[in-house]
């Protein structure tokens, strides 16, 4: 596993490695060369960020919206998920 601060630009979780059902915690894409995420994990994935503005803009939301496997009404923001004011409420 990656560690130590260095920036991740090649994807380190492939989607082929990961099966329906699991998940991912992923942290620190803050920059426009970090990503940590096969963009093609997130088709068909529920995808939470911090902020919808800056995943728009980094990290593996960004790149998938750029690629066409996701649009930006695909994210949930998590404060508004664990505060129930979205409808993609589990």
């Amino acid at each position: 596993m990656p560690s130590g601060g260095g920036h991740i630009i090649k994807a380190f979780w492939l989607a082929g490695w990961i099966k329906p059902g699991h998940h991912i915690t992923s942290a620190g894409s803050d920059d426009s060369a970090k990503c940590e995420i096969d963009p093609g994990l997130l088709r068909g994935a529920q995808v939470f960020v911090d902020a919808k503005d800056a995943a728009t803009k980094y990290g593996a939301p960004s790149r998938a919206i750029e690629h066409g496997l996701i649009d930006q009404d695909h994210l949930t923001e998590i404060g508004a998920h664990v505060s129930d004011v979205t409808p993609n409420k589990l």
